[in-house]
């Protein structure tokens, strides 16, 4: 299940981070970050399960990095997306 959630959070990062790179219209900029985010949450929680605690707290802390730029995305942007 997690595999499954894994792959589909990328594939729409990976359609959001495209377009923002054609258009260079980064609105959507929050809504990516958003989305890695969520994968790297999915693939420590596989890491965790599968023993890799080392490893798994590392992306912990990426994880806990991660979200505060988003957070301060979201902050300084005013919304989350236009």
């Amino acid at each position: 299940m997690l595999k499954i959630l894994q792959i589909i959070l990328s594939i729409l990062a990976l359609i959001t981070i495209t377009y923002i790179f054609i258009t260079e219209d980064f609105t959507l900029q929050p809504l990516s970050l958003l989305l890695l985010g969520l994968m790297l949450l999915t693939m420590t929680i596989t890491l965790f399960q599968q023993g890799h605690k080392g490893i798994a707290l590392f992306c912990v802390i990426v994880i806990f990095i991660y979200m505060i730029v988003f957070i301060q995305n979201i902050v300084y942007r005013g919304i989350l997306w236009n």
